[in-house]
């Protein structure tokens, strides 16, 4: 984060928002971001879903509403969502797996949201010699080397997502969140914000549109 802050940005938490910015930016979450996500169901009926190297994710554990039963659920940030939305202004900033978190209760009806974090997985990266495998299924299908986590992620939820990923304890880095922002310092903060509160957003492109939302009225 110090490298974001030497150029000006700020990178706020969702409770430290005002009331009218977190409504603006649920509604962004509603029309731009929920339409890209897809919650994935971890238990003995579903297999651990092929998680992409590199990407961010938010593991959460929910609760059903009638039965108490647990559930462990994977949501896969895509890559052409930026990091970080604007708020208000290209210098106050929130993260994208912060709008997820504060949101997940619209994403997920039925479940009571018990906890959330983030993690990551780095996977071997070695050539293939099978030719026509497509980057993008080798960034799923070789064996996982390496997981990120959030470091308040519990004990429990560790174990499983180790134990899905075929890796053991040396594997895992615990990290103060967010996650993964050594390969953001660098980029131009216009490459990797959306403009949010005070335009309407494309999040699937980072572009914004010129049509007014809230915040920058």
């Amino acid at each position: 984060m110090p490298a974001l802050r030497e150029r000006g940005a700020v990178i706020h938490a969702w409770p430290e928002l005002a009331a009218a910015e977190q409504r603006a930016l649920a509604r962004i979450f509603v029309r731009e971001l929920s339409p890209l996500l897809t919650p994935l169901t971890v238990d003995a009926t579903h297999p651990f879903p092929a998680v992409a190297s590199l990407a961010l994710n938010v593991a959460v554990l929910a609760r059903e509403r009638r039965s108490g039963a647990e559930r462990f659920i994977g949501i896969e940030i895509p890559p052409t969502v930026p990091r970080f939305i604007g708020i208000a202004n290209s210098v106050r900033l929130l993260s994208v797996e912060c709008l997820i978190g504060a949101n997940l209760t619209t994403l997920l009806p039925d479940l009571e949201v018990v906890h959330h974090h983030t993690f990551r997985v780095t996977r071997d990266g070695r050539p293939l010699r099978a030719r026509g495998l497509a980057n993008g299924l080798a960034s799923r299908t070789r064996p996982a080397v390496r997981l990120e986590v959030d470091a308040e992620m519990p004990p429990a939820q560790r174990a499983l997502l180790l134990a899905g990923l075929g890796l053991d304890a040396g594997d895992l880095d615990a990290c103060a969140p967010p996650l993964d922002l050594a390969s953001v310092a660098a980029v131009p903060l216009a490459r990797l914000v959306a403009r949010g509160c005070d335009e309407a957003t494309n999040l699937a492109s980072g572009e914004g549109h010129a049509r007014r939302e809230a915040g920058g009225r």
